[in-house]
């Protein structure tokens, strides 16, 4: 056992290895971890800009360098290493990008990157849950606009994506939407035109449910997760609108 893991251990952290831990490799990061999906949202580890993995049966996996394990020690945030659980040979497909979906963004990864640019641009985003699905998944809206505080007798433009499970790009396509019109506020008159004379609601993940259906289970899952009175499965909700 390393240093490192002594000292942990010595803080009466949950410590699992099943075998000698295989290294990540290109990323820079040394060990994998795991941390229960209630400590990840209670600590608002969403906020660290973590390199996360996927979510997989209640925990939240974690590309952790050594500078993020000490720090959710002293957060005394219980975790346990689960870099064992990854061949050598597959290490080099792990990414922080997403792992198991690549690029795409998982609805963790989306909670990130929606905090990251609310906390870069906090004069003109703000972060707000405006419902859960039926497993209990934020979803979660980016209100762009001068006043985000603020409901203003002003226009409103919504965008929606990812009604359909399995298609992932249209998680990205609400995202990237959100990117220019915030960073380029300051030096686009286009930009800065749209986020003061109105309100802009940015939903990427409709479907939080299907979508970690789709990454983790059945890649081809299109609808939700509801179990239906007829015996069927899912609710195809594009369709269900009045």
């Amino acid at each position: 056992m390393t240093t490192t893991r002594k000292a942990l251990a010595a803080l009466g952290l949950l410590i699992v290895l099943a075998a000698p831990p295989a290294p990540l490799g290109a990323q820079g990061h040394g060990e994998v971890v795991s941390v229960p999906v209630r400590q990840f949202r209670l600590k608002g580890l969403s906020r660290w800009g973590l390199d996360l993995l996927f979510e997989e049966r209640g925990r939240v996996f974690i590309a952790a360098s050594s500078d993020d394990i000490a720090a959710l020690a002293r957060a005394r945030v219980s975790f346990a290493f689960e870099t064992s659980r990854f061949a050598p040979a597959a290490a080099a497909g792990i990414s922080a990008a997403g792992g198991l979906n690549g690029a795409y963004h998982s609805s963790l990864e989306l909670e990130t990157e929606l905090r990251l640019l609310e906390s870069a641009h906090p004069a003109i985003a703000a972060v707000r849950e405006i419902g859960r699905s039926l497993e209990g998944r934020p979803i979660y809206a980016l209100k762009v606009s001068d006043n985000p505080a603020l409901d203003e007798a002003e226009p409103a433009f919504l965008v929606l994506g990812c009604h359909h499970a399995r298609e992932w790009i249209s998680v990205e396509v609400p995202l990237l939407y959100a990117r220019p019109l915030l960073e380029n506020y300051a030096s686009d008159p286009s930009a800065r035109d749209l986020v003061d004379r109105g309100e802009t609601w940015i939903v990427p993940l409709v479907n939080p449910d299907g979508l970690e259906y789709s990454i983790h289970v059945y890649r081809y899952w299109r609808k939700n997760r509801r179990a239906n009175a007829d015996g069927s499965f899912g609710v195809d909700l594009n369709r269900n609108y009045g």
